[in-house]
């Protein structure tokens, strides 16, 4: 490990760790009638409390007596939804992929099928954390927030939409576009970097609008486990190995898409 990776590797374990324990330490655990455990802020005031409310009140506060901005939202909020913000991430990254030339597509495709790995495990982490703890968090429109608006609770909106949750934290949908946009930011060149970064942000918007997730659900819980992913997956001999052991795996990928996509087909003396 280099001296750059290493220094970078511990400053984004102590940032992750200073975003979680600064609003772990604003949080209590109630436990509902129903036997269920969950987080909620402490009485006295703090600052990721004001924000987390004025967040979403300034957001969800848009779809009163706004029908346009409603219904737009609530498109946004429904689970088909998810894919298209992944559809957009692995088009930046697809593109990036189809500039390179032979050489560069396959260490481009054994990057992705990394970077998906890295993201499995973070997800992996998070239900791994959920069975241990069984801590919920109710997301704001599970909770007497004075003012806030539910898309779902409108008669003009027929259609099933998240905009409520009893587990919010950390927001798995926002970890995910940041996770990939930082793996793209790191191995790509700016212009990609760039359009991962805006995706990302543009993507989590629905949430929070719709109030699905808090502020802090997303940029706290998203967040600390894009650090800790990231700084794991790039910074340490991992990456390097598993690339290594991602040849092969990297081959057949082009070998069966690239039936069906000419440019991915690889050059006979690539595909041993």
């Amino acid at each position: 490990m280099s001296k750059t990776n290493i220094i970078v590797l511990i400053a984004s374990n102590i940032a992750a760790a200073i975003l979680f324990f600064s609003w772990t330490s604003t949080q209590m655990v109630v436990t509902e009638k129903d036997g269920d455990k969950l987080l909620q802020y402490k009485e006295s005031p703090s600052f990721w409390k004001s924000l987390d409310v004025t967040v979403f009140k300034k957001l969800n506060g848009q779809l009163k007596d706004n029908k346009s901005a409603q219904n737009f939202w609530a498109q946004s909020n429904r689970r088909i939804f998810d894919l298209v913000s992944a559809s957009a991430m692995i088009l930046v990254f697809a593109t990036f992929i189809f500039r390179g030339n032979s050489e560069e597509k396959l260490e481009r495709i054994k990057f992705g099928l990394y970077m998906s790995f890295c993201m499995l495990c973070a997800l992996g982490f998070v239900q791994i954390l959920h069975a241990i703890f069984d801590l919920g968090r109710l997301s704001p429109t599970k909770l007497p927030v004075e003012g806030a608006l539910r898309l779902s609770e409108f008669d003009h909106i027929t259609f099933k939409l998240k905009d409520a949750s009893k587990q919010s934290f950390p927001g798995d949908h926002s970890a995910v576009l940041f996770i990939i946009a930082t793996f793209i930011s790191f191995y790509a060149k700016r212009f990609y970097a760039v359009a991962a970064i805006l995706v990302a942000l543009l993507f989590v918007l629905p949430r929070m609008v719709g109030g699905g997730h808090w502020f802090t659900d997303i940029f706290v819980g998203g967040g600390a486990l894009t650090l800790l992913t990231a700084s794991i997956g790039l910074c340490t001999p991992m990456k390097d190995k598993m690339l290594k052991a991602l040849h092969k795996p990297g081959i057949l990928f082009m070998k069966i898409f690239g039936k069906f996509i000419p440019a991915l087909r690889l050059p006979e003396e690539q595909t041993t």
